[in-house]
């Protein structure tokens, strides 16, 4: 790592080869979830976080960077990324853990998804709306088909219309509040205050 900062690099990030004789100790579901969290992470930040860790090497300038952001819940792996100074890539193996076992729980993984997902992602936000469109998509091709069976005579009376009504219903609420939620993110990206760019050096 200080070679590669003598090259010049500014962030030498530590990248897990394996989980060496760690790895049979975690469970199908943890690592299913791991990969699943750092899949969603890497789509939304634009570059890969698979098998990346908080092992790194920073630069003066880079600590002075992130110890200047303004966030109560930072995530550092992706901060880290996401200031966008010179990164390369060093491998290793994690070795065996000489005592103990890993503290972290299902509850505990869980909680770390939620607070980083949300810190860098609006897609549960944006996901919102959607499924209010589903709902009113659905109302409408039910109610097509209740047309349908009215002009064919093999409607039921009442029942097809209660359904329309609730498919409408929900789907015009959820949609509303897909909106409110859209207002929401861009109020809480105001709130984070990230730069909108990041000087390297003064002259």
């Amino acid at each position: 790592m200080y070679a590669k900062w003598k090259e010049g690099y500014e962030v030498v990030e530590g990248i897990k080869i394996t989980r060496s004789g760690d790895l049979h100790k975690e469970s199908i579901f943890h690592t299913l979830f791991a990969k699943t969290f750092y899949r969603i992470m890497s789509h939304e930040l634009g570059f890969s976080m698979q098998n990346s860790s908080d092992y790194k090497l920073l630069d003066k300038t880079v600590v002075a960077v992130l110890a200047s952001l303004k966030e109560h819940n930072p995530f550092f792996r992706a901060l880290s990324f996401w200031i966008g100074f010179k990164t390369t890539k060093v491998y290793y193996e994690v070795a065996d853990r000489a005592a103990g076992t890993s503290k972290w729980a299902v509850r505990s993984l869980c909680k770390y998804a939620v607070n980083n997902i949300i810190s860098f992602s609006y897609t549960p936000l944006h996901m919102i709306p959607f499924f209010g469109l589903l709902f009113l998509l659905t109302g409408a091709i039910v109610g097509i088909d209740m047309f349908i069976s009215y002009l064919r005579g093999l409607s039921a009376p009442g029942y097809p219309t209660i359904i329309i009504l609730l498919l409408i219903g929900f789907g015009i609420t959820i949609l509303i509040l897909g909106i409110i939620g859209i207002y929401i993110a861009k109020i809480y990206d105001e709130i984070k205050s990230r730069p909108q760019y990041i000087i390297r050096k003064h002259n």
